[in-house]
Order: structure tokens, then C-alpha cells, then sequence
């Protein structure tokens, strides 16, 4: 039903709208004046209504909130149908304070408060779930606050107190369909279980205090299937680890309310409340903190895993087929809702051919029409409280959920990483940001598996390569490798073969791809922003505000709460807009790069660092000048930048590099035997010792 933009005159001939306070996708909220009562009222109108069912969603929801009386449940005065819109309404209590969230962001409310907050929250939840009801979007937009008078009545300040709003898919019973908002949402809700009790409502608590408390929420992803597949297979993090001054004890009952099994969680919100209650009886100064977070993460190895994100299985019969065949494979895999999964393997236990058995799971999940996408990289694995079980903390799902979405149904998609892993047994067509389409197996895989032809003649290189990288962790020192040759020589296989050995480490490093074309002159710091994009996961055309998001991610919460300039400024061309005219060149440059080095030195912080480059030599000078800079400043970690360059570029830069490690690798034609071995494998020929010309 279509709702106007503009009232004229009281609708139902009762209620005087004044402004619209709220849009969701199937209702509208108002401040009106309720002509009859006298107050103010919210007023919800439900633009999602079939005029033909006998029944409406607001009675469904007024039923509900009649069936309530607790202060911190919205209050419910009428509802019905107007008859001069012909669409359902409810009238609510007016809630003059805002949300949660607004509260948060106006008042920075201290880590007390928010206990306080968070511990009235837990009392209204405990009568909601008392009447068997759960509320399933429990979010900080759907926690508005009733303004009260201090108790002695003479203070001129208001004082707040939460109130639960918005019960639109709360339940009694079984649930029909995935509701509810991705970073709040509780893993058994992602995963599409069907019964849900108040513990599920008690996860999208700690998910909310966790935000309030640190500025982001536990799981963040770029998409929303991406967010929901880190929140279904991924425990959360601390939240000591981006504010360390929380107390020790609000610390652990953040954990323990985001755990992502359901029964090790608070049994009921009345724990939660008294909980919270002792976090501030058992510690006058909420701000002490004992000891360093470090020492509170949790121990964690690391190890290369690979992950598939499917998506739009047609039924849901289907998706719980692949659903088990993905774990008779030994995968962690996770439903997402009723048409998607996610799934991780080389948790358990690294065999070496985690990518490949991917790359053929994800052929037969695509044959049922699924969107698959698979990513490969380094992840923490952290052991889970409870029966020990371990599982990734990193950014590989993000990439996998990344290609799915992109993905058309019946189609594999794969980030450059596994395409190494598992060239020579699958066909592979490569696409401009570096993931390929995945093609068919092979029937005969050539070669080792990782290039089609078995790769021979270059081992001395390759070790060199190798041992530059070794170089970088011992010596915590940034090394320039640099492979040059006429193209057609074998500059990319040796680049592809050394990505895939790194990969394979049982430590690998995170690895980011850079390719420059022969335009990439016109465009400067062109190829150094495409680095830093891919460093970040930002996509292609995202918007300065993405970028602000992603830079933040990498370098904290509080980075741009200032408003830096120089970080404003990367925003910009990391998303490829102009820069503010008002900053001249030299003050942009120098801002810059700044900015540059600071996001590319915190990201090497997180572990080891491959900087890979193809065709150097097309990349812009600014480009090329600020490389020779970050190597240079970076003496804490080290980095590798491993470049593929033709012989023309020592002659134009020449001058470069000249102070920082380097090594310098300048191949030469293969020997006959390694010719021979390659076409004997290529053709299928035995070796002879007949000479190749």
C-alpha cells in the first residue's frame, strides 16, 4: 500500500502527523498528536499489507505488546486499520529521547552508564522472555530511551532509561523466515534455526553493548552475507582488544553472551542483569583494568585455510545436501539462512590440498546452482571455550562472501591465491581485480598442479625469491625483489609459483596483487592506491566513505574521529575521486603520503607482508617514488615487494632503490634439459636427448 508523502489533514481523522521519524521495509514511523487521547503518539503505518488476508500485522504485534507490561517495553495505546489510507497502524508511546544509538553518539555516555543501560535492557528482556516471546532485532535503533526526572526531583538535567521497541518479528514458537539485522543477529539465527529461545535475544545484547562500548560491532563484514557467515562459523573478538580499559569482568560476560554456540551463553537475561549489576558493585573505578589484553585474547595458531561462501540455492532441501556434503569432507561448515552456507577447511587439520578439494567442492555446489565463491589465505585459529574446537579469526570469509556476490548462479569464482594453488587441475579465466573464473577439471592435471607445466629451470631463482622473504622475518628489514626479463621468458610463472609457496607455509604471509598497464603512467600514485585498495579489501567504485570505513578498520576506531586531513585525503583516492582543490600539490603529496605509509606499516603489524607488482615498469612515477619510501621507513616489521619488471625499467629508475635491500634477479633462457622437461609434459612425450631449438 502506498502511504503519502505529505498529510493534509489527520489521518483517520485522529492523528495529526507532525514529521516522520522512521522507514523500515514494511512500515513507516510518525510523531503525531493523537487528537483523541491528547498526547503525543509514534505512529507505525504498515506499508506491506494484502488487503485480501483476514488477518494484519498490527493486530499480530499489538497482541504481543498488550501481553506486556514492563516500563522498559514500548506501550501500546490503539490500533486497527485507517480507513482513509486503507493500511494498518499502530499507536505507540512517544519516545522524545531517541535511540540508543543517537544517545551514544550525542552524550558519549561512559562505560558505567552503558552497564546501567545494558543491565535495564536485560530486566525488560527477562519480562519479554517470561511471556515466551523473543524479540529477534534487538539492536541500538530499536533501544529508544523515555526521559526521567532526576529523584530528588530538583536536578534541571533529564535523565534516560531504555525502552524496547519494534516488534515487528517477534515470535512465539517456531520462526518462518531469516529476520532480523545481520550485525546483530545471533549465529543460530544466521544459520536459519527454526526454534529460538531468549538466549538468541541475549547474544544481539552483547552485540549491542560490545558496539556501544567500542564503536563497532563484533562482526563486521562488507556484505551482509559476508557478516553473517563470519558470525556463524567465527567466535567475536574481545572487546578488550580495542578498548583495554574495560573491566575484566564486563570483558569475560561480553564473551560468554557472544559465544557463538547458544548453550554457552547466560541461561537467561535475570544472569545477564546481575552480572552487568556486579561489574559495577565489585569496581568502584570501572576504568581499572588489571592486566594487558594481550594476555586475555586466547592462544591461536595460523595456518593457510580456504573457505567457500555459497549463495542462492533455489530450495532449501538443496542447500542442506551441499550443507552435508561440504562436512563429510571434514569442513567447518555453517547454513546461512535457508539458501546459503559458508565453510572452512585445513581447520582441523592442513593436508596441503585444501584449495583443490575447494575448487572441486565448489564445482558440484555451483552444478546445484549455487553462486560460489572461494578465497585462500593466512587465519588465526583460536580454540572455542567449551569442547575446544578451533576456528579461523580473519578476513578470508570476507573475500569468499565478496565473490559469491558477485558470482552469477552456476558459477565458481576464486581469489588469486587458490587459482595458484590449483592451476594445472582446473581451467581459470582471469578477471581485472586478480579472482578468476573457475572452469572445468582437468582430466589429465599437467605438471605439478600449480602451473600446467611442471616447473623446472628456475629453482635457483624461486629459492632466491624464498630466501628474501626469510630475510624480511628475521631481519625484520623490507627487501625489493625484482624479476626482469623480455616478456615471454617466465617472469609471471616464477612470480606464480613463489605466491603459491608462500601460501603454502604453514605461516603464510598476507599476500596483495598489483597489476599495472601501460596507461598506468597518466594516473598518479595510481598503483600504490590500487596496493593499499587491495590491502584493505576495499572494492572497485567504492565510495570515499567505504574507503573512510576501511581505513578506520585498519588503523582503529579513533582514527578519524579528528577529522584528519591527510586521512580524509586518502579516502578520496582510494576511491578514486578528486582532491579538494583548496590543497595545493606539494601539500597534498606530502599529506599523502603520510597517510600511505602510516595505513601500509599498521597493516604489517597484523603479520608478515607480500607486496607483489606486475609490470612495474607501466606503474606512475609518484607511484614508484613513494614504494622506495615505505621500504625505506618500515625497519619495525619488514615487507617483502616482489616485482616483475622488463629490462627498460633499470634504465629509467635507475636511481631508485639504490639505498634499500634488494634482490635483483635477471633471468636468463631455460637450459635444453628444462625445455625438454616441459614439453615432454606439455606434449606428452618422453624426454629425449635429442637438442631443442
Amino acid at each position: 500500500m502506498r502511504v503519502p508523502e505529505h498529510f493534509d489533514a489527520p489521518v483517520g481523522g485522529r492523528f495529526l502527523i507532525e514529521q516522520q521519524v522512521g522507514a523500515g521495509a514494511t512500515a513507516h514511523v510518525y510523531k503525531a498528536i493523537d487528537l483523541v487521547l491528547q498526547r503525543p503518539v509514534a505512529l507505525k503505518l504498515f506499508t506491506q499489507w494484502d488487503p485480501e488476508r483476514t488477518d494484519h500485522p498490527a493486530a499480530r504485534e499489538a497482541e504481543l505488546l498488550r501481553s506486556l507490561d514492563h516500563p522498559g517495553i514500548v506501550k501500546i495505546w490503539e490500533d486497527g486499520i485507517l480507513a482513509d489510507l486503507g493500511v494498518p497502524f499502530l499507536a505507540l508511546e512517544w519516545l522524545a529521547a531517541g535511540s540508543l544509538r543517537d544517545f551514544a553518539a550525542r552524550q558519549q555516555p561512559s562505560i558505567r552508564q552503558l552497564v546501567e543501560l545494558g543491565a535495564r535492557c536485560a530486566n525488560a528482556l527477562g519480562a519479554l522472555h517470561a511471556a515466551g516471546i523473543v524479540h529477534r532485532d534487538l539492536k541500538p535503533e530499536n533501544i529508544l530511551l523515555r526521559p526521567v526526572r532526576g529523584a530528588d526531583g530538583r536536578g534541571p538535567e533529564l535523565l534516560v532509561e531504555p525502552v524496547l521497541v519494534d516488534f515487528g518479528v517477534a515470535t512465539r514458537g517456531a520462526v518462518g523466515t531469516l529476520s532480523g539485522t545481520p550485525a546483530y543477529m545471533s549465529p543460530e539465527q544466521a544459520r536459519g534455526v527454526t526454534s529460538l529461545d531468549g538466549r538468541s535475544d541475549l547474544y544481539s545484547l552483547g552485540s549491542t553493548l560490545f558496539e556501544l562500548l567500542v564503536g563497532r560491532p563484533p562482526h563486521r563484514g562488507p556484505t551482509a552475507i559476508a557478516t553473517l557467515a563470519r558470525l556463524a562459523t567465527t567466535p567475536a573478538p574481545r572487546a578488550s582488544l580495542f578498548r583495554p580499559e574495560l573491566p575484566r569482568a564486563l570483558d569475560d560476560l561480553l564473551v560468554a553472551l557472544l559465544s557463538t554456540d547458544s548453550a554457552e551463553r547466560p541461561a537467561s537475561a535475570a544472569e545477564v542483569e546481575s552480572q552487568l549489576l556486579s561489574c559495577l558493585e565489585e569496581n568502584d573505578d570501572p576504568y581499572v583494568f588489571p592486566e594487558e589484553p594481550s594476555s586475555r585474547l586466547g592462544s591461536g595458531s595460523s595456518r593457510l585455510v580456504t573457505t567457500i561462501v555459497a549463495t542462492a540455492f533455489a530450495a532449501s532441501a538443496t542447500r542442506d545436501q551441499a550443507l552435508h556434503l561440504l562436512l563429510s569432507q571434514g569442513a567447518e561448515a555453517a547454513g546461512l539462512g535457508s539458501d546459503a552456507l559458508v565453510g572452512h577447511l585445513g581447520v582441523q587439520g592442513a593436508t596441503g590440498r585444501e584449495a583443490q578439494a575447494a575448487l572441486e567442492l565448489g564445482g558440484q555446489l555451483a552444478g546445484w546452482g549455487a553462486a560460489v565463491g572461494i578465497a585462500s589465505g593466512r587465519a588465526e585459529l583460536r580454540q572455542r571455550a567449551g569442547n575446544g574446537a578451533a576456528y579461523p579469526v580473519g578476513d578470508v570469509v570476507d573475500r569468499a562472501a565478496a565473490l559469491a556476490r558477485e558470482a552469477s548462479p552456476a558459477q565458481v569464482l576464486a581469489d588469486a591465491t587458490t587459482a595458484e594453488l590449483g592451476r594445472g587441475r582446473h581451467e581459470f579465466r582471469l578477471r581485472g581485480d586478480g579472482s578468476s573464473v573457475v572452469g572445468a577439471a582437468l582430466r589429465t592435471p599437467l605438471g605439478d598442479g600449480r602451473g600446467g607445466a611442471p616447473f623446472v629451470g628456475r629453482e635457483a631463482e624461486l629459492a632466491r625469491v624464498l630466501g628474501a622473504y626469510e630475510r624480511t622475518l628475521s631481519s625484520r628489514r623490507s627487501v625489493l625483489v625484482t624479476v626482469s626479463a623480455e616478456p615471454g621468458m617466465g617472469k609471471s610463472r616464477l612470480q606464480r609459483e613463489a605466491v603459491a609457496r608462500l601460501s603454502a607455509l604453514a605461516n603464510p604471509p598476507r599476500i596483495v596483487v598489483q597489476r599495472s598497464d601501460p596507461y598506468g603512467r597518466r594516473h598518479a600514485l595510481g598503483a600504490a592506491s590500487d596496493l593499499l585498495a587491495s590491502m584493505i579489501e576495499l572494492p572497485r567504485g567504492a565510495s570515499a566513505q567505504q574507503a573512510t570505513l576501511a581505513i578506520q578498520e585498519t588503523l582503529g576506531p579513533s582514527t578519524l574521529r579528528d577529522g584528519q586531513g591527510e586521512h580524509q585525503l586518502l579516502s578520496r583516492l582510494l576511491a578514486n575521486e578528486p582532491l579538494p582543490q583548496s590543497i595545493g600539490p606539494n601539500g597534498a603529496r606530502d599529506a599523502l603520503w603520510l597517510s600511505m605509509t602510516e595505513l601500509a606499516r599498521e597493516a604489517l603489524r597484523d603479520g608478515p607482508l607480500v607486496f607483489v607488482v606486475e609490470d612495474l615498469q607501466w606503474a606512475d612515477p609518484e607511484s614508484i617514488l613513494w614504494l622506495d619510501h615505505l621500504l625505506g621507513r618500515e625497519a619495525e616489521h619488514g615487507a617483502l615487494l616482489l616485482a616483475c619488471v622488463r629490462p627498460e625499467f633499470w634504465s629509467d629508475y635507475g636511481a631508485r632503490f639504490q639505498q634499500r635491500e634488494r634482490v635483483r634477479i635477471d633471468l636468463r633462457p631455460l637450459s635444453n634439459q628444462a625445455s625438454r622437461s616441459i614439453a615432454a609434459a606439455v606434449l606428452g612425450a618422453a624426454p629425449t636427448d635429442e637438442r631443442v631449438t
